[in-house]
């Protein structure tokens, strides 16, 4: 039965990536035995081992940042909102391999747009929210940023960056498959680097393949969340004036 299960769920992982073939050639995040087994979900280091930054400077950083963006954003600080969507966070994270305590804070934009910062900090817009056809395509989105965190790819990241003799901290961007825009943070008036702005396609990858995996631990029909991505990828730019990167 677990080998069937890991099967379908691979079968979805197979959906995703050929969504993400369709906007990018590449390299492709490709899970061992290892990454899929279920049963390991809560025990694994997914994040590595290579990372400048210790959880407790991580979880620092993340509050820096999202102090930084929730004084520029308008925020909705309605309760029961609020209440809903942590508690469906707070069910996927308990189901996954984050060990970082996940936050996730709602902005009043209409852009369907979506970010996770360091330390666990997850920001979705209204716009997101009112896309979603379901409470599972809702968590599926939920589930992309909370494997962000497990992953710890902006400070995985940053590290790279710091290896390579760059000095610039990234936050993460919900953007697997052009969401998310750098213009979203010129308004925000954040200072990183837009050659931060966009994962690697790999690290990508392995959030989608991860969320699958939290999605379904969680309760969910893993099929919600690439379902929700092809709606996404039919969407049009909310604008054409987004810097180009070199």
């Amino acid at each position: 039965m677990r080998c069937s299960i890991n099967a379908a769920l691979f079968a979805v992982f197979t959906s995703l990536t050929l969504l993400a073939c369709a906007s990018s050639a590449l390299p492709q995040f490709k899970p061992n035995r290892s990454d899929q087994d279920l049963n390991a979900i809560g025990h694994r280091n997914i994040g590595g081992n290579v990372n400048f930054f210790s959880r407790e400077k991580e979880l620092a950083l993340g509050k820096q940042l999202a102090q930084e963006v929730e004084r520029s954003s308008k925020m909705i600080d309605d309760p029961v909102v609020s209440e809903y969507l942590n508690r469906l966070a707070q069910n996927i994270a308990k189901n996954s391999d984050a060990k970082l305590p996940v936050n996730v804070r709602i902005i009043d934009s209409n852009e369907i747009n979506a970010f996770t910062l360091p330390g666990g900090y997850q920001y979705a817009n209204r716009g997101l929210i009112l896309a979603t056809n379901s409470e599972a395509e809702l968590a599926g989105a939920l589930a992309y940023g909370i494997a962000h965190t497990a992953l710890r790819t902006g400070t995985r990241q940053s590290t790279k960056g710091a290896l390579m003799q760059l000095s610039s901290i990234p936050a993460m961007v919900f953007a697997p498959y052009g969401w998310a825009s750098s213009s979203m943070y010129q308004r925000l008036n954040l200072a990183i680097p837009l050659t931060f702005l966009k994962f690697s396609r790999e690290a990508v990858s392995a959030a989608d393949f991860y969320a699958v995996q939290y999605l379904y631990q969680a309760g969910y029909d893993a099929e919600a969340y690439p379902q929700l991505l092809e709606r996404a990828l039919q969407q049009p730019p909310k604008s054409q004036n987004i810097p180009k990167t070199a």
